[in-house]
């Protein structure tokens, strides 16, 4: 299943925003989601998003992220066809 390793994947990044903007995951949240508990429940396993919202909040993440603190490094997720190695 490929929800657990992106959520995991975007867990990083918004810990990483979290530290360089000093921001409060509620706030984070609120702002991405207009939800102040989503990202807690969502990372406790409580809730789930479509990948087309996941990539709109990245997205909004990317445009404010602080220049002088580096992204996060994250796994890639590759996937592959069946029956390629």
């Amino acid at each position: 299943m490929i929800e657990k390793p992106l959520i995991s994947s975007f867990r990083t990044i918004v810990r990483a925003y979290s530290r360089a903007t000093g921001y409060s995951l509620s706030k984070i949240s609120k702002e991405l989601y207009g939800n102040a508990r989503f990202l807690d429940r969502l990372f406790a396993g409580q809730q789930s998003v479509s990948i087309a919202k996941l990539d709109e909040m990245l997205i909004k993440i990317t445009a404010t992220w602080p220049p002088d603190h580096p992204w996060p490094i994250v796994p890639v997720i590759a996937l592959r066809k069946p029956g390629r190695g």
